[in-house]
Formats: C-alpha cells, sequence, structure tokens
C-alpha cells in the first residue's frame, strides 16, 4: 500500500466530515491502527478543523451583554411550564447543530486549502516569469556571443592592437573592426586610469590623417566587448580623455591608446 498516495487522495478529510460509507469508515479506522503514518495525518486533520471551528466562535462584547441584561425584567418570577422534547427531536437538533458545525469547519479547512494553492499557483507563475527572462537574457548573450565568433572568424574582419601612450604606457585596449559590415567593437582594456565623473574615454578613427568619432565607452564595462559606432574606413583607432558624452575633436594632449590597423 502506498501510503503517501492513499493521503493524498482526500479519504481521511472525507472520513472526518463523515461522507463515507460504513465499510469505507471502517476500513480507514482499520488502517488508523495498522499505519501509524496515517493515524498522525488523521490526528493533525482533526485538530485543523477544531481550530477551524473555534477561530469562527464569537464572544460577545460586554456591550452587548449589558444591553441584553438591562432590556430583561427580572420583576416577577412567573412559573414556566417546561414541556419535555421528545427523544426523537433532540436527537435532531443535536444533529443539526453537528451538522451546521461541521459545515462551517469544512468550508474554512477547504478555503484554507484554496488559498494555499492559489499561492502556490502565483509563486510557480513568478517563478515562470523569472525563468523565462532569464532564458531571454541568456538567448541575448549567446546571439552577441555568437556575433563575436562571427566577425572574429571573418575574412574581412581585423584586429587591431592598442597600446599606451607616455601618459599611460602600460594601459592597452584591442579593436575589431570589419571592414565589410562596418562594425567596430571594443575590448581588452587593460590599466586605463579611472576618468573624473565629468570625463569619459572616447574612440577615434583615423581616415586620411584625419580624426573620425567612433563613440565614447564606459570603464564599467571594461571586461566585455563594447559595441561604438560604425566606421567604413581607417588607417589607425587612438582612443583620448574627453568631456562626458565626447567630443567633436580629439584632445591629443589627453590620448591614451592608439594602434596601426
Amino acid at each position: 500500500m502506498n501510503i503517501k498516495e492513499y493521503i493524498a487522495s482526500g479519504i481521511l478529510e472525507t472520513y472526518l466530515l463523515g461522507g463515507l460509507t460504513a465499510a469505507e469508515a471502517g476500513e480507514v479506522e482499520a488502517y488508523v491502527k495498522q499505519y501509524p503514518e496515517i493515524r498522525i495525518e488523521l490526528d493533525k486533520l482533526e485538530g485543523d478543523l477544531e481550530n477551524i471551528a473555534l477561530s469562527y466562535a464569537k464572544i460577545p462584547s460586554p456591550t452587548l451583554k449589558a444591553k441584553i441584561a438591562s432590556q430583561l425584567d427580572f420583576a416577577e418570577e412567573k412559573e414556566v411550564k417546561v414541556i419535555p422534547i421528545p427523544s426523537f427531536y433532540r436527537q435532531a437538533i443535536a444533529a443539526s447543530v453537528a451538522l451546521a458545525i461541521v459545515s462551517t469547519a469544512s468550508a474554512g479547512f477547504f478555503w484554507n486549502k484554496w488559498q494555499h494553492a492559489e499561492g502556490r499557483v502565483i509563486a510557480l507563475e513568478v517563478e515562470k516569469g523569472t525563468l523565462a527572462n532569464n532564458i531571454n537574457l541568456t538567448k541575448q548573450e549567446l546571439d552577441k556571443t555568437n556575433n563575436y565568433l562571427s566577425l572574429i572568424q571573418d575574412t574581412s574582419s581585423v584586429l587591431v592592437t592598442l597600446k599606451g601612450s607616455a601618459l599611460s604606457p602600460n594601459s592597452a585596449a584591442k579593436v575589431l573592426w570589419n571592414k565589410y559590415s562596418k562594425q567596430v567593437y571594443l575590448g581588452g582594456l587593460a590599466s586605463l586610469p579611472t576618468p573624473a565623473a565629468d570625463q569619459q574615454y572616447q574612440l577615434w578613427a583615423i581616415v586620411d590623417g584625419q580624426p573620425v568619432d567612433a563613440g565614447v565607452f564606459d570603464m564599467e564595462n571594461a571586461h566585455v566587448l563594447q559595441q561604438l559606432k560604425t566606421i567604413g574606413k581607417a588607417q589607425a583607432f587612438a582612443v583620448t580623455l574627453e568631456k562626458k558624452g565626447g567630443s567633436p575633436t580629439p584632445t591629443l594632449a589627453a590620448l591614451y591608446l592608439i594602434g596601426n590597423v
């Protein structure tokens, strides 16, 4: 017998709510005696039902008690004729009260079960959304990596090594430039001084002796390839330190890197 499946079937809840036939109830009671796990689960469910039933009980406030007492007339005691209630009716009333308590308790019990299930569904939806977002981010990174590999393997691509100037001789960087697609990527940044908050490094393409803006870049992304502006023609690349956002012309006194194609 698979005890976990038996407990998960809901038969113990049905037993407590009086929904089983005599034969089915007898079978449950036999299993309770035979298997400690089933007895423990049944005790737990009984406790849950009792707690739920008690949670619906309300104690009248002192104000309400006082209001009722003030409206009662204790001035004159009258003999009250006691009419005995037949045994059948007493049993029917008791059964009705018991049914009302069990119905209320079972409603609360299954409400809690539903609330728990709804919470699990919401949690799974959130987890599903997070997973989908992570998959999308991973796909984007994979697409970038595949694009980098394609550029590197493309015979039209040129890898240019930029070396440090006298301002920062230990600095270095790599420019991956594709002559056909005109794409430019900057990476391999090393030992470049951290710029001030109002400054930013800018890449230049040297075209026929003239500097052409190839875009600014951030040192926070120094460990990855950064795609900059497209360049159709170049004999060299250089990096200068400019004001934040870039400059239309390079500041030669702030030349940090340069390399020939």
